[in-house]
């Protein structure tokens, strides 16, 4: 087992490293065969991954068995393809197409008026990246974004300087002891913080929510501050249609800062997140453990590498 995650972290630097070097380089015509090629070269090292997606989609997305090994295959072929895409998109704007842009300013305009901040949130679901230089890019006032770090240091450290390259954009770490203290601070700078909120929170006690029809432990944050200053919340995603071609979704989460509760509010936010995925369903992480599930659990699948 330990040789097996050293090998795994050894093919991680191997690739990652150049990976993130060059895909902003690579030109759009050959983005296509590097991703089928990283596909192949990765999916021996994934059976973890593939492990949760198989859990994941015998209990929590209930798909028939003989669906399940092409829809595991897309959601990682769309990971890869998508990284490459954003990478070069981030540093080549022009390289991709993004429909729904009209929309999504005018709806953060028009929330942002009421100079109370404004919480964007979005979903591991298309280009998150994308999304966050969407908010970086149409916020009025100053953005930031709430991240987690990477278990690798030269990825956290890569995807810092590629976020804050963005104008208008600062990278709050969710692990910062003074993180609160800091939300607060944006908000009444009337800043506009995107969160990524379909993560497992790091404080145990966190709310359930009924998210695919199980209970599931969500961020509480930005609904509590949300509730607590009146500040609007608008969900944005932007999802893959086509090579370098994607859509940005926008949508306000209403509700009543004197009425609604921090449980219902959480329960809008996993309901909105939840009718994205479903519609994207093979561009989300599903092979991210986000559940504890219940009741029988799939065994170690011995997993056919060479389809």
């Amino acid at each position: 087992m330990r040789f097996t995650k050293r090998l795994k972290r050894f093919f991680l630097h191997i690739t990652l490293r150049p990976l993130l070097f060059l895909g902003p380089r690579i030109p759009k015509a050959f983005l296509p065969l590097i991703a089928k090629f990283t596909f192949l070269l990765a999916k021996p090292f994934l059976r973890k991954e593939y492990e949760n997606l198989e859990r994941n989609m015998e209990i929590v997305l209930k798909l028939p068995k003989s669906e399940r090994a092409a829809f595991a295959d897309a959601c990682i072929k769309h990971q890869i393809i998508c990284a490459l895409e954003t990478l070069n998109a981030l540093h080549h704007s022009d390289n991709v197409r993004i429909d729904g842009l009209e929309k999504a300013e005018a709806d953060m305009a028009r929330l942002s008026q009421k100079d109370r901040g404004l919480i964007a949130v979005t979903a591991h679901c298309g280009s998150w990246e994308i999304s966050g230089s969407i908010i970086a890019r149409l916020s009025p006032y100053p953005a930031y974004a709430l991240a987690k770090p990477a278990k690798q240091k030269f990825l956290t450290d890569f995807m810092t300087k590629l976020r804050e390259k963005q104008k208008n954009m600062t990278v709050v770490w969710n692990n910062d002891p003074k993180l609160l203290r800091r939300l607060i601070a944006a908000i009444k700078e009337k800043a506009t913080i995107g969160i990524v909120m379909d993560q497992r929170p790091n404080q145990p006690g966190e709310p359930d929510v009924q998210f695919f029809g199980q209970p599931t432990d969500f961020v509480a944050g930005p609904a509590k501050l949300a509730l607590q200053y009146d500040t609007p919340i608008i969900s944005i995603y932007c999802l893959r249609v086509g090579p370098f071609h994607y859509v940005c979704e926008t949508k306000e989460i209403s509700f009543d800062f004197k009425q609604t509760t921090s449980q219902e509010l959480n329960q809008k936010l996993a309901a909105d997140m939840e009718n994205v995925i479903r519609r994207y369903p093979e561009q989300w992480t599903w092979n991210y453990k986000r559940w504890k599930l219940n009741g029988s659990t799939p065994t170690i699948y011995e997993l056919n590498f060479k389809s």
